[in-house]
């Protein structure tokens, strides 16, 4: 089901009942940038520490504009799975102090467009939301000046609409009422709040559930209090509205159930600063907090990489984990029939579309199908090492003991560790030891395009500059960083070696030196000090 600001009033129940019902919940976003600057792209340099302060900056600068929310919900008495997924465009609107910065990086434009991605929707009707500090701030002014919401108000339409009011007014006696016309829900509201503040005699009726039509009436005599009451009313409606998606995010996290996704942590850092607060400063702090939101947490990207090997051996021969070949793979014949008794996944009726369209890259269908191969997987770890005659249909809670080493584990790409633990420490690298390179003639300076080229015949590398001669390199693989050293032992341009921060080191050579320097001082003060005491 597609969803926009225009049709969420209407399905938001029918959202919320869907995620109370289910038994996970899969998501998936698109955003409008990848990396906040050049600095920022994926090393195998990067620690966890280093990567959160990276994909925090893209967070804090770029925006989700589409997210997909699938909930798996079990078929009373069978062995079947509905999906009920939602596709739901999103767009930050502006309100008073709140006005958010829309950025996007040309190429994940080009991306989206390639997939086809509506823009118009985006912008025309894309549902809005609000953090817990927005959220605050605006219901702060709504319940003390609730006209504080409507001072960036197009200011033509407010004098329009004022004209045509004090127009009515001149011949209008108490109790007589005209319909002023048909609003969208948020300009009916602020009409309101607009039209109360100028003409204290009146009276606003706004029909939002029926023909979604503002009504005004001519009270006898003007109320201040009433008045007061009924404009923080209706500036709390205001923020209830522009609340929107962010209703089902508390829902997503006030529900505990696992949260489902594939290669995952991009998405947790882009709902916690959209939809929460500002990502908090260290990596710790964010790791505590997202686990207290979400604290079942499973990456499709990671089970597949723990189960590639098992699968291979039963018979499914996985060698890609990104998420199209594995919904490929999973939803095949043999994909079903891996394991005995795989549960039947299908769509909710009127919840069809992807039945017969696969759209990759709406987030949508991403978040089904990253659903669907958290199923199938999370069915092949509890049942493939039991007996055929043994096997029978699965509770989702025996899924859960099953996987119970693999949660809260999330992929990482490129880095020092292959995922994070969001739920207790992070593993140890299992990466090579950082090689150094040095250039043997002192005239000769490295070039980091070139050095890229040169050990990336070898294995995926990355190279990070110390000087104009020398240069550390990362290896992703160990068969990789024996083959470069056996490749360069006795190579005449460049010296390559294990690094050792005590030798290569600026820093670690530089305070060694100073540790000695100091201590050679207190040595000398202390010899000449105690000599000169004894000649005394």
């Amino acid at each position: 089901m597609e969803v926009t600001r225009h049709n969420f009033p209407y399905e938001e129940h029918r959202i919320l009942q869907s995620i109370s019902d289910s038994s996970f919940i899969a998501i998936d976003t698109e955003f409008t940038g990848l990396h906040a600057t050049e600095e920022d792209i994926n090393s195998l340099f990067d620690s966890p520490e280093k990567r959160y302060e990276k994909l925090k900056r893209m967070a804090m600068q770029y925006t989700i504009c589409q997210i997909g929310v699938s909930a798996f919900v079990k078929v009373p008495k069978s062995n079947k799975y509905v999906a009920h997924t939602y596709n739901i465009y999103l767009f930050p609107r502006s309100m008073s102090s709140v006005d958010a910065r829309f950025t996007c990086q040309a190429s994940s434009i080009e991306f989206l467009c390639k997939y086809s991605f509506d823009f118009n929707k985006l912008f025309y009707q894309g549902l809005s939301y609000l953090t817990t500090d927005q959220e605050q701030e605006l219901r702060k002014q709504a319940d003390t000046k609730p006209m504080l919401l409507a001072r960036y108000m197009d200011k033509d339409i407010q004098r329009e609409t004022r004209n045509s009011v004090a127009e009515w007014l001149s011949g209008a006696k108490p109790g007589d009422e005209m319909v002023l016309g048909q609003y969208e829900e948020l300009e009916g509201l602020l009409t309101q709040l607009v039209l109360q503040d100028s003409f204290p005699i009146l009276n606003t009726r706004f029909d939002v559930n029926s023909t979604w039509q503002l009504t005004i009436k001519r009270m006898a005599e003007e109320n201040e209090d009433s008045l007061h009451t009924d404009q923080v009313a209706i500036g709390n409606k205001i923020v209830d509205l522009l609340l929107g998606f962010t209703k089902v995010f508390r829902a997503i996290s006030e529900s505990k159930k696992p949260l489902i996704g594939h290669n995952l942590l991009t998405d947790l850092l882009l709902m916690f600063q959209k939809f929460q607060n500002p990502l908090p400063g260290s990596y710790a702090t964010f790791k505590r907090e997202i686990h207290q939101l979400f604290p079942k947490v499973y990456d499709t990207k990671f089970l597949a990489f723990e189960m590639r090997k098992s699968m291979n051996e039963a018979g499914l021969p996985i060698s890609q984990t990104f998420l199209a070949s594995l919904l490929e793979h999973l939803s095949s014949l043999e994909g079903k029939q891996l394991v005995l008794m795989s549960p039947d996944i299908g769509h909710e009726v009127g919840f069809d579309k992807y039945g017969t369209e696969a759209p990759l890259h709406e987030a949508g269908f991403d978040a089904y199908a990253a659903g669907y191969v958290f199923l199938r997987l999370a069915h092949f770890i509890s049942a493939k090492d039991t007996s055929g005659m043994a096997i029978r249909p699965l509770d989702f809670r025996e899924y859960e003991w099953k996987l119970q080493p693999y949660i809260n584990k999330v992929n990482i790409i490129r880095a020092m560790v292959s995922h994070v633990d969001l739920g207790g420490p992070d593993p140890p690298s299992l990466r090579p030891q950082w090689l150094h390179i040095s250039s043997k003639r002192l005239t000769q300076s490295l070039d980091v395009g070139k050095l890229a080229q040169t050990f990336g015949a070898f294995s995926s590398v990355d190279v990070q500059m110390i000087d104009r001669r020398h240069a550390l390199l990362a290896v992703a693989t160990y068969g990789g960083s024996k083959d470069i050293m056996r490749a360069f032992r006795n190579h005449q341009k460049l010296s390559v070696v294990k690094y050792s921060p005590l030798y290569h080191s600026p820093r670690v050579r530089m305070g060694l030196w100073g540790a000695l320097l100091v201590s050679g001082a207190v040595c000398v003060w202390a010899f000449f000090g105690s000599h000169s005491k004894s000649s005394r």
